[in-house]
């Protein structure tokens, strides 16, 4: 099931590109695990003739002795998206999540069905009480039951295949690891990245945000996010930079308030972070809640009281 750290490893790796009218960033952090078992995959242009104007995307999720792939291959008219395991992929048009591959479970009927055909079981949601998905690459000590196929077994290798047809409402894709999704909902991650894109126009950047806001809302695993844009994607608001100012400036008064007036027991930290929460509720990003203002509050936190000093661990599972 995994170990964990004293304290989460925050050192992110970010890439980026452009091709075929497509742009991605992505970004990965160990966080909480012993070892970084996630991987990723970017390729802008699939280097072969017929298939330079096609792109793929990929997130994979190691456990114990296998993997979960969720992929995307976009074409100039489709997109392709494939799953095995509980990585997911989720599109957004309109700023709203238009379509999500499917989580393949232990407790979802159909593969609970097929586990307890095959001579398993499900017990704390997870395949004979160990295993947390019902679909995966590898994991072969789950796929070795006599007289059953390979996809009648009690791990399936079998990926849920969908396409989509590309719309000029199409803004941006996401592919992440169960990290994300762990602590963000479909929807709550569309209008997450739908107010950053209008705040910043890199995708790295936007993705970085993504990751330390969920790991401030609780988030113990590895989190790896590949976000693509599409030519119909959110630009830079003037109005919506002009908003996130006046919000920063909305928290640092709160925070001088409570240094100056507040007795000195309630000056730690995490105090000042539930106290600024409390004070703007609703006014935050949507999606990401004051979590996603984490780093901004702790920035002002410090330059104003440059002598304090805080655990992470103090400040997560909010």
């Amino acid at each position: 099931m995994g170990a964990f750290l004293d304290k989460p490893k925050t050192e992110k790796h970010n890439e980026g590109g452009v091709g075929n009218r497509l742009r991605y960033g992505l970004c990965s952090m160990q966080g909480w695990r012993v070892e970084m078992e996630d991987a990723h995959t970017a390729v802008v242009s699939i280097p072969h003739s017929r298939l330079k104007d096609w792109s793929f995307f990929a997130v994979f999720d190691e456990d114990k002795s296998g993997s979960t792939a969720v992929c995307s291959i976009v074409s100039p008219r489709f997109i392709f998206f494939a799953n095995c395991g509980d990585s997911r992929a989720i599109l957004c048009r309109k700023g709203k999540c238009a379509f999500s591959t499917t989580d393949h479970k232990p407790i979802n009927p159909g593969e609970k069905e097929r586990i307890q055909n095959a001579g398993g079981s499900v017990m704390i949601q997870r395949v004979n009480g160990s295993l947390a998905v019902s679909r995966a690459l590898g994991d072969y000590e789950y796929k070795n039951v006599e007289g059953k196929g390979p996809c009648e077994q009690l791990v399936s290798p079998e990926p849920e295949t969908f396409v989509e047809e590309r719309t000029p409402d199409d803004e941006f894709m996401v592919l992440a690891c169960d990290g994300i999704w762990d602590v963000m909902t479909n929807d709550e991650l569309c209008a997450f990245i739908s107010s950053r894109l209008k705040i910043t126009p890199s995708l790295e950047e936007v993705c970085n945000q993504v990751v330390d806001t969920c790991l401030v809302k609780g988030s113990r695993d590895n989190m790896s996010i590949v976000l693509v844009a599409f030519e119909g994607a959110p630009t830079v608001s003037e109005e919506a930079v002009k908003k996130e100012k006046e919000l920063d400036e909305k928290i640092e008064l709160k925070i001088k308030d409570i240094l100056q007036k507040e007795p000195q027991e309630n000056h730690d930290f995490s105090y000042v972070l539930h106290a600024v929460a409390d004070e703007l509720v609703g006014q935050f990003p949507p999606g990401g809640g004051f979590q996603s203002k984490k780093n901004t509050i702790e920035s002002i936190y410090h330059r104003l009281k440059p002598n304090a000093d805080h655990d992470i661990s103090d400040v997560i599972f909010l």
